[in-house]
């Protein structure tokens, strides 16, 4: 009998020190999920941050390091909602997804988007032009051009302006209707100093060209020598310049247009915005005509300084009408177009890239020797700091977005930059290819940048952004929640629960008060896991430490 007693109490005993050890076990279990819960929380919050951080500075990178903050405390209900909930607003605020890429065979040297953003045209060293849909992707015609150099598509994507070797040659098109070849109206040489031009306005509306190039078996006076299209309707009007080699009067200074003799124009060419005002040159000197009379404008802007001067490269109005950007081989030059002034003179600048004018006619984006400058047109002076690029590569493409905005730059590294124009800060790398960038262009209205690469292809990128204000404000909450289309929203103070339009950023009907029947989703001041939605979004549940609720949707 003591025998057994004995062996009950060692048994007790034994049972006793086991349920310690085991208690002991669970504590420090339990420690430990603590301490790892808590290097995890500590973790997470490091990750957020600094994706926070870099999405700040416009790198969209930051966004892995939010899903890496969510993945770390997935265990964690609160933390992983939180982290949810952070992920979610920065991902509404980055550019669209969208990049296409269209391999080719051959350099691509230019790439140009019409002015409505609906037709996207690329050409290079393959002596093709091809026109795309935008949207879709799918080419819709294609030119036939020696050597491109340039391409300009007008409004609507009716013509395509082309440089093309020695010549500039003006095709029609129709973009809508794929099946119908595009039709070439002419071809102009563009020999220096006899040579002429085409020239397309700012927004692409109007188009002037001449003098055209006869061709073979043609009569010397046959058809029209200088044109000017409207590119909307396509209707064209003859200019009325006159052959000749007429004098000023030696009394007045004036052209005797009198006798219908008007001197026509040679070289480069620039074309206003309203197709009323053109600049070329005239034996040397940069001089305005008036359109569609022909007649020349008594002041040039600039004369003739031979030898001095160098060749012009480009002429260019500002949206406006006000400004003139005359580009020679390695300067430039500024004009006040009414008072035939000059407003900044011998602007150097290195090609490439070159010089490119903002839609807008705001700003003049160029290269010097160690960086890139960005010039006021209104004012011709230098706006901000020398842009640098990253370790010092060498830009050979320049495009301002359509509102001006922003500049795109395209390097021998194949990265794609944008640059805040007003403070000359970097925005954020678009994408890196692995060749080098040829030629770049924005549409209107800002929202795709196309690409060209040496490989020979072209790629599209969209880069609209939106604003980063917040959708909604609240203070005091309780717990967030997303749900049909829906923000759920619980305020600490009375336990009543809202719904928010995620859309509009308005609140979506009535608050579910904690009374009535209708849930408490989180009671005030408690510290339990809120609620959970169900999959399809209909259902909520809640728990607390009294009642366990739901209620539909």
């Amino acid at each position: 009998m003591q025998r057994a007693t004995t062996a009950e109490q060692a048994t007790r005993t034994a049972l006793a020190g086991v349920q310690v050890e085991r208690d002991r076990a669970l504590k420090a279990e339990a420690d430990t999920r603590e301490q790892r819960d808590h290097a995890a929380r500590l973790l997470s919050l490091s990750q957020a941050e600094r994706g926070v951080r870099l999405l700040e500075q416009e790198d969209s990178s930051g966004l892995l390091y939010l899903v890496e903050a969510r993945k770390t405390v997935d265990h964690l209900v609160e933390e992983r909602m939180a982290r949810t909930v952070l992920w979610g607003g920065w991902i509404e605020s980055q550019p669209t997804s969208g990049w296409r890429a269209f391999p080719g065979s051959a350099l691509v040297r230019a790439v140009a988007f019409s002015p409505d953003g609906r037709w996207v045209a690329a050409g290079g060293a393959s002596k093709t032009v091809t026109i795309r849909e935008v949207s879709s992707g799918r080419q819709v015609a294609s030119v036939s051009a020696p050597q491109v150099g340039s391409a300009e598509l007008s409004a609507e994507g009716r013509f395509l302006l082309v440089h093309a070797g020695s010549n500039k040659e003006l095709w029609e098109l129709d973009p809508s209707q794929a099946g119908r070849p595009p039709r070439r109206l002419m071809v102009v040489p563009m020999v220096w100093p006899a040579g002429g031009d085409i020239a397309m306005s700012p927004g692409g509306e109007w188009v002037f060209g001449g003098p055209r190039r006869k061709e073979k078996g043609e009569a010397p006076n046959a058809g029209p020598q200088f044109v000017l299209w409207n590119a909307k309707s396509g209707e064209s009007r003859i200019i009325p310049f006159k052959p000749g080699n007429p004098q000023p009067d030696p009394v007045t200074g004036k052209w005797r247009s009198r006798e219908r003799i008007v001197p026509p124009p040679t070289g480069r060419m620039g074309l206003s915005s309203d197709g009323t005002l053109l600049a070329a040159y005239l034996d040397g000197d940069l001089r305005l005509w008036d359109l569609p009379s022909g007649t020349i404008r008594e002041k040039p802007l600039r004369e003739a300084k031979p030898g001095r001067d160098g060749l012009s490269q480009k002429l260019l109005f500002s949206r406006d009408g006000r400004r003139l950007w005359e580009q020679l081989t390695s300067k430039a030059q500024l004009f006040d177009v009414a008072a035939a002034e000059p407003v900044a003179r011998d602007i150097l600048y290195s090609a490439p890239p070159s010089p490119v004018m903002s839609r807008d006619g705001r700003w003049v984006g160029f290269a010097e020797a160690n960086g890139l400058r960005i010039l006021n047109v209104q004012t011709g002076e230098r706006q901000g700091e020398l842009l640098q690029s990253e370790n010092n590569v060498r830009l050979d493409a320049l495009a301002f977005s359509g509102d001006g905005s922003r500049l795109a730059t395209g390097g021998r590294d194949g990265a794609i930059r944008l640059w805040e124009v007003a403070t000359g800060r970097p925005l954020e790398q678009v994408h890196k290819h692995a060749s080098r960038i040829t030629a770049l262009d924005f549409s209107d209205d800002g929202q795709w940048l196309a690409a060209a690469t040496q490989d020979g292809s072209t790629h599209l990128h969209r880069t609209t952004r939106t604003a980063r204000a917040p959708l909604w404000e609240g203070t005091n909450l309780a717990f967030l929640a997303f749900a049909d289309g829906k923000l759920l929203v619980q305020s600490q103070t009375d336990g009543a629960v809202q719904p928010l339009d995620l859309r509009s950023g308005q609140l979506a009907g009535s608050p579910w008060p904690s009374s009535n029947g209708l849930p408490a989703v989180m009671g005030v001041g408690s510290v339990w896991p809120p609620a959970v939605v169900s999959p399809d979004g209909r259902t909520l549940a809640s728990f607390s430490p009294t009642t366990n609720r739901q209620a539909q949707i």
